[in-house]
């Protein structure tokens, strides 16, 4: 069993829109999701990927990600939470799962928050962090992936970037400072994914989406 220490949750409105996802934060002001900002960095190499494999393709394949990402989402979720996470779960991504499992249960205690909102003055920005922990003693931001294929750090930029931006939000909001990011990719036939960065190593990275060079 996790030991629970879970943060006050913050009332932040999420609202889904064709110009992308926004969230109301206390002060009234609406701020974009953090994948929304995110979406234009590196899209050039999306529009190349898309433009190989086809509209129709590439719509069947980022559907069908979206699909699994969710539903992996949702079984950690409950495992996390000590609920039932085996119901009406599709076999393969239970199967999925259970080969993360371990990594969590040797990695995560205590933890401070669950698919838990945040948002940022200083970023402008709001979102959804998948978990907030401590990850091996160190306070984390630990974000869960999917994919069908094994990527490298090259690859997976964004995601990077996103955890850091979390670890900012979760600092200004709680006064607590969350110094490391976590990916966990869940990887098609294949073991689990780890990586494990220090957080100031992308700050930078954030100023500039965020602040800087923000659209």
């Amino acid at each position: 069993m996790f030991e629970l220490k879970l943060f006050d949750k913050i009332n932040i409105e999420r609202i889904d829109s064709p110009e992308g996802r926004k969230y109301k934060v206390p002060s009234g002001e609406l701020y974009p999701s953090v994948t929304t900002l995110l979406s234009s960095h590196g899209k050039e190499k999306l529009d190349k990927w898309r433009k190989s494999v086809g509209e129709d393709k590439a719509n069947r394949i980022s559907t069908k990600a979206r699909i699994r990402g969710t539903a992996v989402h949702n079984i950690c979720e409950k495992y996390l939470l000590g609920e039932d996470y085996t119901t009406n779960t599709m076999p393969f991504n239970l199967s999925e799962f259970n080969k993360l499992k371990p990594l969590l249960d040797s990695n995560v205690n205590p933890i401070y928050g669950i698919e838990h909102k945040l948002y940022s003055h200083i970023l402008k920005a709001a979102g959804t962090c998948d978990l907030l922990c401590k990850w091996k003693g160190v306070n984390s931001v630990v974000d869960f992936k999917t994919s069908r294929y094994v990527k490298k750090e090259k690859d997976i930029e964004n995601y990077f970037i996103q955890a850091t931006s979390y670890c900012i939000m979760a600092q200004e909001l709680y006064n607590i400072a969350f110094t490391q990011i976590v990916i966990l990719m869940v990887v098609d036939h294949e073991e689990p994914l780890i990586f494990c960065k220090r957080r100031n190593d992308y700050i930078d990275k954030v100023k500039s989406v965020f602040i800087t060079n923000r659209g």
